[in-house]
């Protein structure tokens, strides 16, 4: 590979520049044996301190695919079985209702579900709950009989030396966080200091409420590259890898991301559009190459707050592209990213 510097340090440059910018990014790639590329540019906050790489992001809908692999272990020891009902393990989905339409006062009109939810639904995202998995972490609390921070903690962040991710936050991760803005008419950035999951939460929030650096991210990319292998430890077995990243929606397509009726959380959006797209245990995978490179198989996801990563199993690399900023979608950052990886590949080819 040629030095990925050369290519990608001029897009983090000119990602924080000029009126229509991101606050700040920081951007990472790992081989299978370590980060080959990591780099900060602009600010945590604008007018405030540095982005830097070892700064703690929200890290929203990326903390799903960590969930899930939380999931996999107790499949592989024998715990759960994904096509039996999810209300075994967590007994509150039991008490779900479909909502069929309003009456004419504006009121649900709801039903119990015709069939059972289960988890292998929940982790495919077909069980019409939207992007949440949080009932996943409910799922593996209830098998586990513990917390999932502390699931977590013991099965993946300790093995993987991952100690700058937690749903709670120590004092010198919430010195280093970077805060969220808000994109506005014209293209302007306002900070909003709330706008973050909370500390010691009730409900740990399998789906979305993690904190964490983009190099412990790398940590769990390098696992999933390593077919489970992690510094300290397996995570899961060759096999589980094997069968997890296979898609699994049975020839549906993954489409537009509609932006729903919060105009201020997300625009619509699309990964690579015209690209057919499957949902694996718990990525999207990619059943065509990309434009940007990557091969067909490759996995990916992002997050509300405009963070995205890839798995390229193939070729054994990986990355990460982070960004505190909505509504998702937003132009500045996703282009960035995309022509991010676009470099990476090109570096990778020459």
């Amino acid at each position: 590979m040629n030095d990925p510097a050369d290519v990608c340090d001029p897009i983090l440059s000119r990602s924080v520049s000029g009126e229509r910018r991101v606050p700040g990014v920081v951007a990472c790639v790992t081989d299978r044996h370590g980060d080959v590329y990591r780099r900060a540019a602009g600010e945590r906050r604008l007018g405030g301190e540095a982005m830097s790489e070892e700064t703690v992001f929200a890290i929203c809908s990326t903390t799903k695919a960590i969930t899930g692999t939380t999931a996999l272990q107790c499949v592989e020891e024998g715990l759960l079985e994904l096509d039996a009902p999810a209300v075994m393990h967590a007994p509150a989905v039991g008490e779900l209702m479909v909502i069929e339409g309003f009456d004419d006062a504006g009121r649900p009109k709801l039903r119990p579900p015709r069939s059972a939810i289960t988890t292998r639904q929940l982790m495919l995202h077909t069980a019409d709950f939207g992007s949440d998995i949080d009932w996943v972490g409910q799922v593996v609390e209830g098998v586990r009989r513990r917390r999932l921070d502390e699931v977590m903690a013991e099965r993946i962040f300790e093995p993987l030396g991952m100690h700058d991710t937690a749903f709670t936050r120590t004092e010198s991760m919430r010195a280093r966080t970077a805060t969220i803005h808000a994109r506005g008419v014209g293209g302007s950035l306002l900070p909003i200091d709330d706008l973050a999951p909370p500390d010691d939460p009730k409900i740990h929030m399998g789906g979305h409420a993690l904190y964490g650096t983009v190099p412990d991210y790398m940590k769990f990319i390098r696992m999933w590259l390593n077919d489970g292998a992690g510094p300290a430890g397996r995570v899961l077995r060759p096999d589980t890898i094997a069968w997890a990243v296979k898609g699994g929606l049975g020839g549906s397509q993954m489409v537009t991301l509609p932006r729903g009726v919060d105009r201020t959380t997300s625009n619509d959006a699309e990964l690579f559009p015209g690209i057919a797209k499957d949902w694996s245990h718990s990525f999207m995978a990619d059943t065509e190459p990309t434009p940007t490179g990557r091969p067909m198989g490759s996995l990916g996801w992002t997050e509300l707050a405009n963070c995205f990563f890839w798995i390229d199993r193939r070729n054994g690399i990986g990355g990460y592209w982070a960004t505190p900023i909505q509504p998702f979608g937003d132009p500045v950052s996703f282009a960035a990213f995309l022509e991010f990886e676009a470099a990476i590949y090109r570096a990778l080819a020459g």
